[in-house]
């Protein structure tokens, strides 16, 4: 989550004995299970900066208010 990636989306790789990869389904089937209508992507910087100019004016309109 860190890196912004959705996990739903994300393809598990494992390295069997022979060295090939095989993608691994179920990762992918337990993800859309377990993550299924979760919003792992980190919302951009204008969300947060409308949200914090909200902030800020409720605790202007709080402090005029005193």
């Amino acid at each position: 989550m860190n890196t912004g990636e959705d996990p739903k989306e994300q393809r598990w790789v494992n390295v069997n004995d022979d060295g090939e990869e095989e993608i691994d389904e179920t990762f992918g089937w337990m993800a859309v299970k377990i993550l299924g209508g979760v919003s792992t992507r980190r919302p951009t910087l204008e969300i947060f900066d409308e949200t914090i100019t909200s902030l800020n004016r409720t605790r202007d309109d709080i402090n005029t208010l005193k």
